[in-house]
This record gives structure tokens, sequence and C-alpha cells, in this order.
């Protein structure tokens, strides 16, 4: 399909969207084998006060700070941002234009999904950016942090009356869709889950469609394709769907033999003393998968009526090895493990981290930490994770631990101890900041500029003497010369 893709810019910062836009629909003409039906595609960046974007049908429209990227005065978050507005965007011609969600209670059948996929396009068009590795703390901790209150909400969430619309355009429409969504993809296979999509886009192309419609079309994928799964597509995702939540689960080793003891319950940071009754039970179909080595990889299921299950797994495992559940953080779920596998992980992690994968890595401090605040876990467990930390050079896990963290600072900060947490935060951070360097270099790839920032964010807030005369002679340099951008 010759489809053209026009911009209507005055400034040359127009170019990167110029670039990424007609790249973006190639690639989902491509992964939803559909063709964009309209004869072209125009975007728009509007000034004044506009902020975000807009999916209208063949006219996308953006405000100017999403749309427009100058590399010698804007940010990496600015590339990011218009990569992610301009891939989301452009993925709702199909998730919410060319088949339109039946009534608000779906809104996240568009925007949900549409999050995750959009990420996808941006590993096609931007792949500096890994934007697909940046998910695990973007969206799914970040939707994690709200999910875990008792205030949450179900995705699908029934809408009785047009003021009631504006409440779901939050993170669990968005980010918890996108995170069951990434979840989806990957317990019904990459393939399955493409091919299904497009059958559900064809027969409901021009018209509307439920959340069970999309179940119906994936469950008729699956089948064609022979995946496996332990009941059907529509009977899992409601359990995500229709409850709000997520669930700790926690594996208990028998180092004597392979068997496992694995339980699931809702995961909550905090119990209030409420004695209203909620009659729902909180228990999912959760796929687990779990790893001794990253190369071999088992996998099983919770039931919904499984508060605890044993299993014998797969693969032969020594009772001096560690087990990771959850691999690359693609299930939607916190794991805790007994006080000796915890261990295990620690010793690992010192002696060897790149054994683990960087998600998985990311995925243990998050949970670590996240589990400790919530009464689940020892204090000195997670701490005792973070002393890897002092060999850590990449984005993930240090942009996971830093923010997990930031709870015992907000409560340390007023006590006598918070000199102790400070001086220690600063020991494991010195070693990157040293390496790093507080200017940016050319050379950087867009996490390590993404992780510099993080870092010199950290250690200035820490007091960090370098740090902070560095933080500001660029500031007074800059007061004296506004103009220069260097």
């Amino acid at each position: 399909f010759d489809f053209r893709n026009q911009i209507f810019l005055t400034s040359l910062s127009f170019r990167y969207a110029k670039v990424i836009g007609p790249k973006a629909q190639a690639f989902y003409e491509d992964y939803f084998q559909m063709p964009f039906p309209l004869p072209k595609q125009d975007m728009i960046a509007i000034p004044s006060a506009f902020v975000g974007a807009m999916e209208n049908w063949g006219l996308l429209t953006y405000g100017e700070s999403v749309l427009l990227y100058d590399a010698d005065v804007s940010s990496l978050d600015d590339r990011q941002t218009v990569v992610e507005l301009v891939t989301h965007e452009l993925a709702h011609q199909w998730f919410g234009n060319l088949v339109t969600m039946d009534w608000w209670s779906d809104l996240w059948l568009k925007e949900g999904f549409t999050s995750y996929i959009e990420c996808l396009a941006a590993e096609h068009v931007d792949p500096s950016l890994e934007r697909l590795e940046q998910f695990v703390t973007s969206a799914l901790h970040t939707v994690m942090r709200l999910d875990a209150l008792e205030s949450s909400h179900p995705i699908s969430v029934l809408v009785n009356h047009p003021d009631e619309i504006g409440e779901l355009f939050d993170d669990i429409s968005y980010k918890k869709g996108a995170a069951i969504t990434r979840m989806l993809a990957n317990f019904i296979g990459a393939k399955s889950f493409r091919n299904g999509l497009t059958h559900y886009l064809r027969i409901h192309q021009y018209g509307n469609a439920v959340q069970d419609d999309l179940w119906n079309a994936l469950d008729r994928q699956a089948d064609l394709d022979q995946v496996f799964l332990p009941t059907n597509v529509k009977t899992i995702m409601d359990t995500w769907t229709l409850k709000m939540g997520f669930p700790v689960v926690t594996v208990q080793r028998d180092y004597s033999s392979q068997n496992v003891t694995i339980t699931q319950k809702r995961f909550l940071v905090r119990k209030s003393n409420s004695t209203t009754a909620d009659p729902t039970v909180y228990l999912w179909w959760t796929p687990l998968t779990y790893t001794t080595d990253f190369r071999t990889i088992g996998s099983t299921w919770l039931a919904e009526n499984q508060s605890s299950k044993n299993l014998t797994l797969e693969f032969e495992i020594r009772d001096d090895e560690w087990v990771i559940f959850n691999v690359n953080e693609t299930g939607y779920y916190r794991v805790n493990y007994d006080a000796r596998n915890w261990h295990l992980i620690a010793k690992q992690l010192m002696t060897n981290h790149t054994a683990i994968s960087v998600i998985n890595r990311a995925q243990i401090m998050n949970d670590a930490l996240n589990l400790a605040r919530a009464g689940l876990l020892v204090y000195e467990v997670p701490l005792n994770l973070t002393k890897y930390l002092e060999r850590e050079e990449e984005f993930l896990p240090w942009e996971a631990t830093l923010t997990a963290l930031s709870y015992l600072d907000s409560m340390m900060k007023r006590t006598p101890g918070y000199g102790l947490l400070k001086n220690y935060v600063l020991k494991i951070l010195s070693p990157l900041y040293d390496s790093l360097g507080f200017v940016s270099r050319s050379s950087d790839s867009h996490l390590t500029g993404k992780l510099r920032r993080k870092v010199v964010e950290s250690c200035c807030s820490m007091g960090h003497k370098d740090c902070i005369t560095k933080a500001i002679d660029s500031y007074h340099r800059w007061m004296s010369d506004p103009q220069n951008t260097t």
C-alpha cells in the first residue's frame, strides 16, 4: 500500500518525527497484515496549551512539545516521548479507529493494547531506545505501585454515566492493560498473538468490539497453532481484567529433591483495618516460568482456584543452585522465595551478576524491596542484595532499585539513621558515578545517558560533593550564557 505520511510543520525540529512516522505506519501494516485504509496520514503539531496527542483518523494531532525534537536542545526523554507518542497514536489507527471498543468499560481494549504494541513499533523504528526492555520499569513496575493499593480498581469497569469516563484514563487502563497484554503475548506465543490480532481486526473492522471478541479470536488462533493452554483465553484473562490487584507468588524449595511448593495471594503494600467485606476471591490464572541458567526454561500454571500447589521442576537443580521464577518478568506478579534461595541469588549477583538477565536483575531488586515494604520479607534481604550494585552498569537494575529505595529515603529523611542510609547509597553509587562522569558523551547509548542522569540526580540529592560542585558550576555557566547548550 503506497501511503503518504505527511507532517505539516514550520520548524526543522520535525525531522525526527518525519522519519519515524512512516516507518511506524509501515510496521503496523506489516504486523497487523492489514493496510491502512485511508489515502493519507497527516501529523500536525499544535502550539499553545495543547499537550499530548489525539488519534483522529488520518489526522493525528500533537502538542508541539511531544512531536518536535532538536538534538541540540532536546533531552533524552524528549526523543523517547516523540517515539512513544507517534507509535502510540499510529497504533490507534487499527486499535481504536478501525475497530472501536463497544463502550467505555472496555477503554483498556484500545489503550492497554496500544501501550504494549507501541513498544514493538518503537523497537522497529529506533532500536537504540531499547523501548521493549524499558517497559519493565516504565510501565510494569510503575503500575504495580498503584495496583498494590486497596484503592485500585479492575481494568474493566462498568461505566454507567459520562461523568465516570474520565476516571478510567489512568495507569490501570494504560500500563496494567499493557502489562497483561505483554503477559498474554508471551504465554500464547508471538506468532499466535500476532495472527490472532489480525483475525480480530479483520472480522470487526469498521465496527465495535468487546474484550470477549478479542479473547475468542486469540482462542481460535491458539487452537489452530496447537498452543497448550490450561483453559481458554477468556477464562484466564478475565481473572486479570475483572479483578483489581495482582498476586505475590511464594516459592518454597525442598532442597533434598526437585520439589517446590508454590502459593499465591494478593499483594498489598499495606492492609487497612477496614471491616468492609470484599466478596472477590483474589486468585488468578497465573503463568509461571522458571530457570536456573536462563538457557532452559520451565513453565507451569497456578489456577484461579489454587492458592497453592506442589511442583516437581522439569530439570535437575542442585541444592547449591538458585532458581528464579518469572523469567524476564513477563508475568504480572511479584515473587518471594525461602531465605536460602534468596541467599543463593545474592551470592550469584556478587560472584557474576551477568549470569542473571538484566530484566530479572531489575525484577529481583524491585520485588525484594517492595516485599520488605509490605512486611513479607525482612529488610536485611534486599539490602544485602544491593551490595552487588557496586559492579552493576545497566540502567534497568539501577532504575528499579533507586525507585524502590525512594520509600526508605522518604521514611528515614527526618530520623537519626538517615545519614547511614545516605552514606551507604553513596558507597554503592560512587563507582558508577566515577565511571560515567558528570557530563554526557557523544558515544553514550540512550540508556547510558538515562543512567547517568539517574546517578547524577541521586548522588547530588545524597550530598555527593563532586556532583554538587559540578551541578553548581553548570548552572552558573548556563546563567552567564543561556544560549550555549553545550
